[in-house]
């Protein structure tokens, strides 16, 4: 599953990373990012029993913490395998702590049934659910592409020059 407001711009795909673990788990596996613990407040927080290279084993997951209740720095960064073990829980659509119905709190069910892996991606993310993250990805992609940059550089400075005038 993947979130709209999450972009990333990796080598190997985001999913595909994902994928390459799940074919070694068989088990739910969350995309993550480091963060710093003063945006725990922005995501949802993986409580790790164990890293191995960029893998942690999940034991829990809090929707959204404060920094002081984060159990880790490890934010769940809108890319998903669940399990068909999440179908139970989604069905019951029940309400978390933050009274909406999260998938966060889906998936800190299933962690009883089936295990739960958090793979750092190896990549850079991109937060375009806010302007600022969106135009970031919208200059970067534009700058990194060749069919795009000296254009784009053109348009950039156009616009420049009509906006000092």
């Amino acid at each position: 599953m993947l979130l709209g407001d999450d972009l990333f711009k990796c080598q190997t795909p985001a999913i595909k990373q994902l994928m390459d673990l799940y074919e070694e788990k068989q088990s739910t596996i969350l995309g993550t990012i480091l963060i710093d613990k003063k945006d725990c407040k922005k995501y949802g927080i993986c409580k790790i029993e164990s890293s191995d290279d960029n893998v942690y084993k999940v034991c829990s997951v809090i929707e959204k913490p404060d920094e002081q209740n984060a159990p880790s720095n490890v934010a769940i960064a809108g890319r998903y395998i669940l399990t068909p073990e999440i179908f139970n829980y989604l069905d019951l659509q029940l309400k978390g702590e933050t009274g909406e119905i999260e998938l966060t709190d889906s998936i800190l069910k299933t962690i009883s049934d089936v295990d739960c892996y958090a793979k750092v991606i190896d990549g850079k993310r991109y937060d375009i659910g806010n302007k600022l993250g969106y135009l970031e990805a919208f200059v970067d992609f534009a700058l990194n592409r060749d069919d795009t940059k000296n254009e784009f550089i053109k348009l950039v400075k156009k616009i420049n020059e009509e906006e000092t005038l």
